[in-house]
């Protein structure tokens, strides 16, 4: 969550074979606005590539306001050229920028993840199909 209230996807990537802090590009996406106390719901595709055809699609809903809305349509490097061992990952969790170097504004953080899936199609991980 960013302070404008959205969540966001976050995307490294770098085309050159040695990447070094300054030559990786981070590209963000705003996905959707954050309602607490509701269950958000993604499904992201990705085809991974360090090239232009890379490209990444996702979708959102509520169980508040259930309907796939499409929030991200990307195209582009979205992973690294370093080796030819190297493929993309997803990650995520709350992460706070510099969290030991300085105060934060709120006592804690609470995040819960549920019904986490990987698969080859969207039927394969979308929630309301479990």
């Amino acid at each position: 969550m960013q302070p404008s209230g959205k969540w966001r996807l976050r995307v490294n990537s770098d085309g050159r074979a040695c990447s070094t802090p300054s030559s990786i590009s981070k590209t963000s996406f705003d996905l959707a606005e954050v309602r607490p106390g509701q269950w958000h719901d993604f499904v992201f595709e990705f085809n991974w590539s360090h090239g232009t055809d890379g490209t990444i699609d996702g979708w959102h809903q509520t169980h508040k306001s259930p309907g796939w809305r499409k929030v991200v349509g990307a195209t582009g490097a979205n992973t690294f050229n370093d080796d030819a061992s190297t493929h993309g990952y997803l990650k995520w969790g709350i992460y706070k920028p510099a969290w030991n170097s300085g105060p934060t504004a709120v006592a804690s953080r609470t995040l819960l993840h549920d019904n986490i899936a990987v698969g080859r199609s969207f039927s394969e991980v979308d929630p309301a199909a479990g």
